[in-house]
């Protein structure tokens, strides 16, 4: 709010200040634009003026506003340090030095039973081990520790957990109850999310009419978020059509899976969202698996971001269909060296499982 003092009357013009902007993107160099100030009315305010605590006065001189004893801002809470054996057992995942880490973990518990931070990294490395029932029992006591405004990520990794068995409808249950809670606090970003990881996880267990549901359901409460730039409007309306391609893909339709992705890359070009390129060549990759064009596939991929283990779990999938097995098994033990606890590396590890075991 800036103010004009004047000797008998105040003229007040009110700002209305948008937040920043919040990158939808990964990548924070995308979509991440400066705020905007919008005069929304004048108002005329006569003396006498009282003081208040916390409000900026301007004072008017030569056309410029100046503060005058600005209210010095809240301190800033810093946050909890964090328990140096999470920390170090962070990192040794992080170096894939998982059966270290798990020690480390357990050590934690054994100090204290209730530090959900353990829970959650024990559980974690479990799954990515292959140990997924074990994994279960300390995402449940994660989930039952936690706040009730603090269990999203508990039933997060729960869900993940399912994933790494493409156990969909078991995932759904946790993924479902985030969803709806994210939606009861008004938060439809990160209910939005949600959707979107459920129906994933449902398109690579097999069931296409489920991922289309939730995929739509996502792309709908997409348009609940407020505040969105026009960049951020495209990329969410890019990762539905990301989506729409995948799905069509699946069923065997190359044709509508193709379209959109030409509607896709319509929008990249646009050059509000470069940083999603990879995801075009990752949409494009998947169609030529699914269609059989194996070549195609691997170059398109090659292209993606070769850090996503699902990315190089399709590169193993196409080397493995053409039965070229030195190839698909290299690749498949990069897949296996992934550490992230995620749909990504659920799914990817699974294929790499099943083909290193043959």
């Amino acid at each position: 709010m800036g103010f004009g003092l004047w000797a008998g009357v105040v003229t007040a013009k009110v700002w209305s200040r948008e937040p920043e902007a919040q990158s939808l993107n990964p990548k924070p160099e995308a979509n991440s634009l400066p705020d905007t100030i919008i005069p929304l009315m004048t108002l005329t305010l006569r003396p006498p003026l009282a003081t208040l605590t916390g409000v900026l006065l301007l004072t008017l001189t030569g056309g410029a506003a100046v503060p005058q004893n600005p209210a010095p801002p809240p301190p800033a809470q810093a946050a909890p340090p964090q328990n140096p054996t999470i920390k170090e057992a962070e990192q040794l995942v992080t170096d894939g030095k998982l059966e270290e880490a798990l020690a480390l973990y357990r050590k934690a518990l054994a100090a204290d039973p209730k530090l959900i931070d353990a829970h959650l990294g024990a559980g974690r490395t479990l799954d990515v081990t292959g140990q997924h029932a074990e994994a279960r029992k300390h995402f449940t006591t994660a989930i039952e520790l936690a706040r009730p405004d603090a269990k999203a990520q508990a039933l997060n990794a729960m869900a993940v957990s399912y994933a790494f068995e493409s156990r969909a409808a078991d995932a759904a249950k946790f993924y479902e109850q985030g969803f709806k809670e994210r939606m009861a606090t008004g938060n439809a970003n990160a209910a939005t999310g949600t959707a979107n990881a459920m129906a994933r996880v449902y398109l690579e267990s097999g069931d296409l009419a489920n991922a289309d549901r939730w995929y739509r359901t996502g792309y709908e409460t997409s348009k609940q978020i407020k505040d969105l730039t026009p960049a951020q409007t495209d990329l969410w309306q890019m990762r539905w059509l990301h989506a729409q391609g995948r799905i069509a893909a699946r069923r065997g339709n190359a044709a509508d899976a193709r379209q959109h992705a030409a509607s896709l890359k319509a929008l990249l070009d646009k050059g509000e969202n470069d940083g999603e390129r990879p995801q075009y060549q990752y949409l494009l990759g998947y169609i030529a698996l699914e269609a059989g064009d194996y070549d195609a596939a691997i170059a398109e991929l090659e292209k993606a971001n070769l850090a996503d283990s699902f990315v190089l779990g399709l590169i193993a999938r196409a080397y493995e269909k053409k039965g070229d097995a030195p190839k698909a098994t290299d690749y498949y033990r990069k897949v296996m060296a992934a550490t992230a606890h995620s749909i990504n590396t659920a799914f990817a590890q699974q294929w790499a499982r099943k083909y290193l075991k043959q």
